[in-house]
């Protein structure tokens, strides 16, 4: 990877959708990045740093090691678990048009004869879980495929992060509106918010641009999933154009006083307390930060080598968004959010949150 900062420094894209007069600021933001993909190994990052009405939108190296292909704003990369802000959105706006009660235990919405029947569960515990737990993530309900079916403790009593919950919250939505994920997310969200770049299934128009899957040593390890099925807790993919109109939908709606933005946002669960240095909490489909500037919401995002993180400081209308293609993604966040939005005591452990809830 010795090439690597050579050859980031000279093709840096910048696109600023709002120019706020900071350009000595965003110069010195460009040259940190640049130093942390080279020495992090990380080929090319898509960045959003989102200031009141002011979007800028910055992207940097290449989609593959050793090529020529640029990374730029248009780039899709997997969005990891960035897809449960999404789908969380997804299932609230449901609930407000009453097609589905947050509240009500969601085995009556599903199935009994699909895979998240009755026989999927190793005990009587899934009676009591609601949508409103699994966007939470106090189910009970594991991460991954070890024990699917298991329940850790009663609903509603712990946090723990589980990716099965999401599949399980999906089943019923789907059996419910006899709807995929794609075609309510094209009514309800992505096209009223012109993310016609995002989808939860491989497009063959993604072809030209995409980015490729690196390990820590900057290494090509793979390519991007060409999904066939729909994964709402992980399968989203997007580019930094699309998703940076999400985060500010998630602002603009916050400042409207929107009920269903405020109840998103509002914490559920204490996750971790730090005590002095304040709290990790989680609200429906985000993480919540409790510290040094007051709550902001949060998610990280891992699919092996591709890394996302989305940071919302919703009183302050601010956001810091970015995509990545090398294992080592997430190392930058304490860094980048000092760089912009602000750093925390807490800023080094929101992916330390999930891994250490999780139950297998």
């Amino acid at each position: 990877m010795k090439y690597l900062l050579h050859f980031l420094t000279s093709i840096l894209i910048l696109t600023t959708l709002a120019v706020n007069g900071a350009k000595a600021q965003l110069s010195l933001l460009d040259e940190y990045i640049l130093g942390e993909m080279a020495r992090e190994n990380i080929p090319g990052l898509s960045v959003a740093v989102i200031s009141g009405a002011e979007i800028n939108l910055r992207s940097y190296g290449v989609r593959k090691a050793a090529s020529v292909d640029l990374v730029d704003n248009e780039t899709i990369f997997e969005a990891a678990s960035l897809s449960k802000p999404v789908f969380a959105l997804l299932v609230l706006e449901l609930a407000e048009r009453g097609v589905i009660d947050l509240d009500r235990p969601i085995h009556e919405y599903v199935d009994e004869s699909s895979s998240f029947g009755p026989a999927f569960f190793e005990n009587d515990n899934y009676l009591l879980i609601t949508p409103r737990m699994v966007l939470s993530h106090t189910s009970g309900l594991p991460n991954g495929t070890r024990t699917p079916g298991r329940i850790h403790f009663e609903p509603g009593s712990e946090f723990a992060y589980s990716g099965t919950g999401y599949r399980y919250l999906w089943a019923a939505v789907e059996y419910t509106t006899q709807q995929s994920l794609t075609e309510l997310l094209d009514e309800i969200i992505f096209g009223p918010l012109d993310m016609h770049s995002s989808s939860f299934l491989w497009r063959s128009d993604f072809d030209d641009n995409v980015a490729w899957a690196h390990n820590t040593e900057g290494e090509v390890v793979r390519e991007i999933l060409h999904l066939e099925a729909e994964f709402p807790e992980g399968g989203l993919l997007t580019n930094v154009s699309d998703f940076s109109k999400f985060l500010n939908h998630i602002i603009t709606r916050y400042h409207a006083a929107d009920p269903l933005l405020r109840n998103m946002v509002a914490a559920k669960i204490t996750a971790v307390d730090h005590g002095d240095s304040g709290q990790m909490l989680w609200g429906l489909g985000w993480g919540i930060e409790r510290a040094g500037m007051g709550e902001r919401i949060w998610h990280t995002g891992s699919n092996g080598p591709f890394k996302s993180f989305a940071l919302v400081d919703p009183q302050r209308a601010s956001a810091l968004l970015f995509f990545a293609n090398g294992e080592n993604g997430l190392e930058i966040i304490p860094g980048l959010l000092d760089k912009t939005l602000g750093a925390t005591e807490l800023s080094e452990f929101y992916q330390k949150t999930i891994r250490d809830s999780l139950r297998h």
